[in-house]
């Protein structure tokens, strides 16, 4: 069962056993109200605002794109949230934590992305090397992240300094290469 309402943070119970012929009643499922976050992406370099820029909260499904301003508005649950921000070739930025209150907004500012350096490569299986789809790499500390395409190969847009990638996939070992030299 899956609750939604507007300016409500979306609900899961279950599962249920309901039987034929017969009513089961499953209480109550109160709903919390959320809050929302908002911001402005611009580029580090002059300031100009970002449009299309993705916005999203670590560990929670979705995102939202930044307008033609630049600014965003993305709904979260009350309680502590980080966002990744990113628009390559841009390297992509973390804001927060911020910490949100029930029907509240609260404004992260600006997020500045910078300049980037690329890395990219192919993940595949250590014991007979072919290419391993859908493995997720990042750079950790970051928010620089990508999916592996059914080649295995992965583009990463990171900001200069010192970086080194992990992928990962449910099922597998985890590879961690680098430290690299971005500039």
């Amino acid at each position: 069962l899956e609750l939604h309402k507007e300016g409500f943070v979306a609900r899961t119970s279950g599962p249920h056993l309901v039987s034929e012929g017969q009513t089961t009643d499953l209480g109550s499922f109160p709903l919390v109200r959320g809050g929302t976050i908002t911001g402005l992406v611009a580029k580090l370099a002059d300031g100009t605002p970002v449009s299309g820029a993705v916005v999203r909260l670590i560990g929670v499904v979705g995102s939202v794109q930044t307008d033609s301003a630049g600014r965003f508005a993305i709904d979260a649950a009350p309680g502590t949230a980080t966002l990744a921000v990113s628009a390559p070739p841009l390297a992509p930025a973390l804001a927060g934590p911020v910490t949100i209150v029930s029907a509240q907004t609260v404004d992260v500012g600006t997020v500045s992305l910078g300049a980037a350096g690329t890395i990219t490569g192919t993940v595949v299986a250590a014991e007979y090397g072919y290419p391993v789809s859908s493995a997720v790499v990042t750079v950790p500390g970051t928010a620089s992240e990508a999916l592996t395409n059914y080649a295995g190969a992965f583009t990463l847009h990171v900001a200069p300094g010192s970086a080194s990638v992990t992928a990962t996939k449910a099922g597998w070992s985890t590879a961690t290469v680098g430290p690299f030299t971005v500039v």
